[in-house]
């Protein structure tokens, strides 16, 4: 049995530089926000800006169209929340659920008005 032989110095491996190492999750962050004060902060959460306008667009009811504009968005923010790795995924599966509901009331109210007349 023979032992693995080294690699020739031409062959090493480059050294790497931690200023050039970016850690996933961590390619939109400011360094100089993070790293301001004395000690290590914590990077701000973000919420996904689509998931608040899901969630506002399914609670705005009394325009009838608007819920499913609302459940398109919701399923559009869990796309990006996955995606990006961003806060609001309970936002946007909110807006779909409620959004949903709110469009068959509405659906069920049309169904009854042009069968009652």
């Amino acid at each position: 049995m023979t032992a693995p032989e080294s690699p020739a110095p031409d062959r090493l491996a480059e050294p790497v530089d931690p200023v050039d190492v970016v850690f996933p999750g961590t390619e939109n962050l400011d360094a100089a926000a993070v790293f301001a004060q004395p000690g290590y902060t914590a990077p701000p959460i973000v919420t996904e800006p689509s998931a608040i306008a899901a969630l506002v667009f399914a609670m705005i009811f009394f325009i009838p169209a608007v819920p499913v504009i609302g459940v398109i968005l919701g399923i559009v923010a869990l796309n990006r929340c996955a995606r990006l790795r961003r806060n609001g995924r309970g936002m946007a599966t909110s807006a779909i659920v409620i959004g949903a509901i709110l469009s068959a009331i509405h659906l069920m109210i049309a169904l009854l008005w042009s069968t009652a007349g």
